[in-house]
């Protein structure tokens, strides 16, 4: 296990699948999460954000305040989101660049895996397909919230295969996990599934 560092980040290779343990809202885990997404620099990057308790637009806020630009291209699934319109203008005023049209697709249901895998692998297909010069770079926010909806055993089985399509696509791919909110034998359980593990902020 890596503590949260430069060195430790610096070591991630296209492809590379990493657990992020941190507390919710902790200023590290953000930090980590932000230089995941600087691998390339942003107009070389495409980011996949699987978000549960977070709103997309909270999500994006957060990049404004801990990138300098925005990843090239975004695309958002809202898990157990309402119905609401597919996309939404975000303008990057720090960056003073023009509003940015980010894709939002929404998985009514927290425990639909089936949809949830769906979409994650189309995205990814499609980019790999289409974005061949961008680095695939998944947030998935969060593993704790996951586990609120489905048993570990099912947690697990559907981690294992979205690492593997990740690491497919050579994408950089970082789950979130409040440790926390878990006992020893659950992280245990999990943190053999990844690459690398990082412990951002007070673990």
């Amino acid at each position: 296990m890596a503590s949260f560092s430069d060195q430790a980040l610096s070591s991630v290779q296209p492809g590379d699948s990493i657990l992020c343990l941190s507390p919710v809202f902790d200023a590290a885990g953000s930090e980590a999460c932000a230089q995941l997404h600087a691998i390339e620099p942003p107009e070389q990057v495409a980011t996949l954000l699987i978000t549960y308790t977070q709103s997309p637009r909270r999500q994006l806020a957060l990049y404004e305040t801990h990138l300098d630009r925005l990843p090239s291209a975004i695309e958002i699934l809202h898990v157990g989101a309402d119905r609401r319109p597919n996309t939404a203008p975000f303008n990057n005023t720090a960056a003073h660049e023009s509003p940015t049209d980010v894709a939002i697709r929404r998985v009514l249901s927290s425990s639909d895996l089936t949809s949830l895998g769906t979409l994650i692998t189309n995205q990814l297909d499609d980019w790999q397909t289409t974005l061949q010069d961008r680095q695939i770079v998944v947030c998935f926010q969060s593993v704790t919230v996951f586990l609120q909806y489905n048993s570990l055993r099912e947690t697990e089985r559907f981690l294992t295969e979205v690492i593997k399509r990740c690491a497919d696509t050579d994408a950089v791919a970082h789950f979130h996990m409040d440790p926390k909110a878990h006992d020893e034998q659950t992280i245990d359980a999990l943190r053999r599934l990844f690459d690398v593990v990082l412990e951002c902020g007070e673990t």
